[in-house]
């Protein structure tokens, strides 16, 4: 585990380190200081408590991360620790404790905690228990994060003549979003059965040709074929006198949403419908997607910070045994970005694809020159920024996030 890769982690958190020996304590801390945002010190657990409380009724929030030693003057670190889990159950902590300390570390498991270092403290491990605990902070936020928007998806969809249901790859529904004032389907009689069957109980050629169209879509691997077979499907859906549009979405492999909105009530007003059935739809996708997005925008750093690591280190060795992976990396990329438009991404990969095979047919026995060339000619980077930074932007205004 690098430093660098930590820091990434960790270079927005707060940490409380509490350790009684001047030694340790003085040098831990530094390095602390190199990774967290925020960091405190405390000589002790008496210490270490006051300053936990001290800091929640300052700042009205709780320390990211706490690190402790176990034995500690005037108040241990186990006994700390249990009265800041009852002030804090969700608190991510890690103890430090000396070699022989295993009924103690007994103790800490009980506690919850999963997370030790034995001293003396070695740096990988401290470095690998650092990366774990904040990637532990990292989803426990979003968790947080995703309860919250859908929280607020489920209030725009108070207000507006839409209803959003979401089903599995056996059709099965899962959850239903809608106005309380809406009489189309009840939660209680529609979740846990099969969406066709609800949409088309009196039309069996209706229902059939739902069931074989989402028979096609989950064996199709690609989305945009996923997508085409969507529009085979009726655009239109009458209930009770009264005509929904209706409009498929592919959320992910194994879920689906189909949105149905009230184009009788409000049909002098489709355009301002249109857009609160978009900001729905982009809220929702924030809250069910936006950990994948995140994954695939991390994942592609990580992939050109590898392949510009070996190219600025001159490791022709490494780069002809992985060319072949590279590209079939690169094909992968260049498909999922063309799932969710991210168009500059994809046509940089394109680009640097094309770029590549003219030259090969060229000059057939320098593959590793020639993927080089294309690398030097070609901006893999700058496409995908560019993306990244026009999402968060549309994101950030649906959403209204400063």
């Amino acid at each position: 585990m690098t430093i660098q890769k930590v820091f990434e982690k960790t270079k927005t958190l707060s940490v409380l380190f509490i350790e009684d020996e001047y030694g340790v304590r003085d040098k831990t801390s530094l390095m602390l200081k190199d990774l967290f945002l925020e960091v405190d010190i405390a000589i002790d657990g008496e210490a270490g408590l006051e300053q936990f409380k001290n800091y929640y009724t300052n700042k009205g929030s709780f320390y990211d991360l706490i690190i402790t030693d176990i034995n500690m003057p005037n108040l241990d670190g186990l006994s700390m620790v249990e009265q800041i889990l009852q002030i804090n159950p969700q608190q991510e902590v890690i103890v430090v404790s000396a070699y022989g300390d295993y009924e103690k570390l007994q103790t800490i498991i009980n506690y919850g905690i999963k997370s030790y270092i034995k001293k003396p403290i070695e740096i990988n491990d401290f470095l690998d228990k650092l990366y774990l605990a904040s990637t532990n902070i990292e989803t426990n936020l979003q968790y947080k994060t995703n309860i919250q928007k859908i929280q607020d998806f489920e209030k725009l969809v108070q207000n507006s003549n839409q209803v959003f249901i979401i089903f599995d790859k056996t059709c099965i529904i899962d959850k239903i979003f809608k106005s309380q004032n809406m009489e189309l389907f009840n939660d209680d009689n529609v979740i846990g059965k099969k969406i066709s069957s609800i949409l088309y109980s009196n039309n069996t050629e209706l229902e059939s040709m739902f069931d074989n169209c989402f028979q096609l879509v989950v064996k199709e691997t690609n989305e945009l074929n996923k997508k085409l077979l969507t529009t085979t499907l009726p655009k239109e859906y009458i209930y009770n006198n009264k005509v929904f549009n209706l409009e498929y979405n592919i959320l992910s492999d194994d879920h689906y949403l189909v949105v149905l909105a009230d184009q009788t009530v409000h049909y002098n007003a489709k355009a301002e419908l249109m857009m609160q059935k978009s900001e729905c739809q982009m809220m929702l996708w924030a809250a069910l997607h936006k950990s994948s997005f995140l994954k695939l925008k991390d994942s592609y750093e990580d992939f050109l910070s590898n392949l510009q690591y070996l190219i600025e280190q001159n490791d022709t060795e490494s780069l002809k045994l992985k060319v072949k992976v590279f590209l079939d990396k690169l094909s992968y990329f260049k498909e999922r970005f063309e799932m969710i438009n991210m168009d500059n991404a994809k046509d940089s990969i394109a680009r640097f694809e094309k770029e590549y095979h003219q030259l090969s047919c060229s000059y057939k026995d320098q593959n590793i020159s020639n993927f080089i060339k294309s690398y030097h000619s070609i901006n893999l980077k700058n496409g995908f920024e560019k993306d990244i930074q026009s999402i968060t932007n549309e994101l950030s205004k649906v959403l209204n996030i400063e």
